[in-house]
């Protein structure tokens, strides 16, 4: 599985953990075991045949997995206080001038949840290509922002998953943080 071989060439604990989170919430919330092989369009965008469209970002030891049974999806995540000005106008038109650094966080995070949802991340440069109508929702969770993006409405609903190692075997306890549309 991709996020096995990811564990494997981790070099940082954050990687590790990351990899091994990915490969966990996928097995527990899309119904993706370790023996299925995950594909990647030409852009890098892991999708498994005949299973539910995915997406999966990182940031500080968190990972966040969005599902959808329907259609494709994208999402994000990032620490609200290293996104700046400066980098929001070499990927997007909005207007920084009186944006918190929240808005600048969620800003950010919505232009990476819409390039995963078109599934070309930034090997397309969101500011030449046309922006795919979607459908975005957000949230703040321990000083991070993270955006889902579809084609249509969706619900999301944010859970807070951590894991259990017993010898026994892995649980897992959710915790719900946000549902709405």
């Amino acid at each position: 599985m991709r996020y096995e071989r990811r564990y494997k060439e981790a070099k940082t604990g954050h990687q590790k953990s990351g990899a091994l989170a990915a490969s966990l919430l996928l097995q527990c919330f899309a119904g993706i075991g370790p023996e299925e092989e995950i594909l990647c369009n030409e852009y890098g965008k892991p999708y498994v045949p005949g299973k539910p469209f995915f997406s999966i970002s990182h940031s500080d030891g968190l990972t966040v997995l969005a599902v959808s049974h329907e259609e494709n999806i994208g999402i994000d995540i990032e620490r609200i206080d290293r996104v700046t000005p400066r980098i929001i106008q070499k990927v997007s038109r909005y207007d920084t001038a009186a944006a918190s650094q929240t808005e600048l966080a969620r800003e950010w995070t919505r232009v990476e949840a819409a390039l995963k949802l078109k599934g070309t991340g930034f090997y397309s440069d969101p500011l030449k290509t046309e922006e795919a109508r979607a459908c975005y929702s957000s949230c703040d969770f321990d000083g991070h922002v993270i955006t889902c993006a579809s084609a249509a409405e969706h619900v999301f609903e944010v859970q807070f998953v951590s894991f259990v190692f017993k010898d026994s075997g892995i649980t897992f306890n959710t915790e719900n943080i946000q549902k709405g549309l």
